[in-house]
């Protein structure tokens, strides 16, 4: 895990052996913009993409271990807004976020060799609102969802050749306030959720054949948030979602296969006191860990076995 500290550093803790007793946070001493998107596309191996102060994107890749102040490989940029990277086989990773226009820039490591280059990056256009999300539920399958200014979302995709088209992309409608949550839980399935500017939840899906409930619409999953929402998946038709409400509270919703728990609307607080949006990571069936930044600048840590935080410690 990552976090970005007050003082631009980055800090770092690996948890392992069912997250036992946590280690120390390691800080990479050089300055960043944001966090990085982490992606692994192999078992035992992570690659990390950061903005720097710059806006000159670094990448590191590593095996195993930590690699503080370790050299950082500059792959171009200027990029303006946090990261995003997806792989869709081990031997490649797609990352995206906004350039200077607001428009979506895209790189590819393709094996060992960067498209378009290792300096540049491909225009897909638009103007976005907040950073580009991604996900793949198939090999040599992309898609890309972003915030548009109007507060739309929109949606492009990568199926060996760009849809609608290179730098064209199809409205989902809305009225977003934070950027989307989107999860594959299965071939030709995608959920989005987004936090909408009335506060509540929406939500829509890719059944295969047609967005539910409509091209432009949304269901209502009630709620009164601060934070962008984080959902994952666990299993086929299983979907848990983790926001921060306006109190500062945790508060959770899943899908079960035929209904939302507890309600369409209602959600199940898990208590806390934050100030950052959360992250969850699905470890197995049944399994999901859930960090967040409390008030006290701690990073705390629940997972659905013991249900109860727990300090992983501060960070600057």
């Amino acid at each position: 895990m990552w976090v970005l500290g007050s003082d631009h550093k980055l800090n770092h803790i690996h948890l392992d052996s069912g997250f036992g007793t946590p280690g120390t946070w390691q800080i990479e001493g050089r300055d960043f913009s944001a966090a990085p998107a982490a992606v692994s596309r192999v078992e035992s191996q992570f690659e990390l993409f950061a903005p720097a102060e710059t806006c000159q994107v670094l990448y590191q890749a590593k095996q195993s271990g930590w690699f503080a102040n370790q050299t950082w490989e500059p792959i171009g940029g200027p990029l303006t807004s946090p990261l995003t990277a997806v792989s869709w086989a081990p031997d490649r990773v797609d990352i995206l976020g906004l350039g200077p226009e607001q428009q979506v820039l895209h790189k590819a490591l393709n094996g060992n060799h960067w498209e378009p280059s290792k300096d540049s990056w491909e225009d897909l256009g638009g103007k976005g609102l907040s950073a580009p999300v991604a996900v793949s539920w198939g090999e040599g399958r992309l898609d890309i969802f972003c915030v548009g200014t109007d507060t739309g979302l929109y949606q492009k995709t990568w199926i060996g050749d760009w849809i609608p088209s290179k730098t064209g992309w199809a409205g989902l409608g809305g009225h977003c306030a934070t950027q989307p949550s989107v999860v594959c839980w299965g071939p030709n399935r995608v959920d989005i959720v987004v936090i909408g500017t009335d506060n509540q939840l929406w939500h829509k899906a890719w059944d295969g054949a047609k967005w539910v409930p409509s091209p432009g619409g949304y269901t209502a999953l009630g709620g009164s948030f601060a934070s962008r929402p984080t959902m994952v998946s666990w299993a086929p038709n299983r979907l848990d979602i983790f926001c921060v409400g306006i109190d500062r509270q945790m508060y959770h919703k899943a899908w079960n296969g035929s209904m939302w728990e507890p309600s369409t609307t209602g959600w199940q607080s898990l208590g806390g006191e934050f100030i950052s949006a959360p992250t969850a990571v699905a470890g197995g069936p049944e399994k999901i860990d859930v960090f967040c930044k409390g008030r006290d600048n701690q990073i705390y840590h629940m997972n659905s076995q013991n249900k109860t935080w727990r300090s992983l410690g501060r960070v600057a």
